[in-house]
């Protein structure tokens, strides 16, 4: 798994009802988004749901998809499609929402997609904070941050 340290996957797996940050330079940040979320299910086997701002679902759902993610366990949540005027092609598996500048749609999404996740362990997956700070001011994504 590229170079990330195996003691980072020991600690990920020990760790129960907590919030990860990862911060990863640009260089790496799919490689990295990719290996987390296939270490999360294939590795731990816990279904979870991808919030993508950055990327169209069918891109990260193709690149997931490429490097044999199971995207079965995954319920996605696009906030970019509709914003960068792209296509949307309906799909059960994932939830679109108009732009990343509106955290409450974003926030309902999120709660519907893990609720209707199977069993108590479950991940939910941002794949850029940063972005919400393009469309949001900081203090309004340090409280939607802190919702999480």
């Amino acid at each position: 798994m590229m170079k990330m340290k195996k003691e980072v996957f020991v600690q990920l797996k020990n760790m129960k009802n907590s919030v990860i940050l990862a911060t990863v330079q640009a260089k790496n940040y799919q490689k990295t988004n990719v290996n987390l979320v296939k270490y999360l299910t294939k590795d731990i086997g816990i279904p979870g749901v991808y919030v993508t701002l950055n990327k169209p679902f069918a891109t990260i759902k193709e690149t997931l998809n490429e490097s044999k993610v199971d995207t079965k366990l995954i319920i996605f949540i696009d906030a970019i499609t509709k914003t960068a005027g792209g296509k949307i092609k309906k799909a059960k598996e994932c939830l679109y929402i108009g732009t990343p500048e509106n955290l409450s749609d974003i926030s309902l999404s999120m709660d519907q997609a893990v609720t209707s996740l199977p069993g108590s362990e479950k991940f939910l997956f941002f794949d850029s904070l940063n972005t919400l700070l393009l469309y949001n001011e900081v203090r309004t994504v340090a409280r939607f941050i802190h919702f999480l």
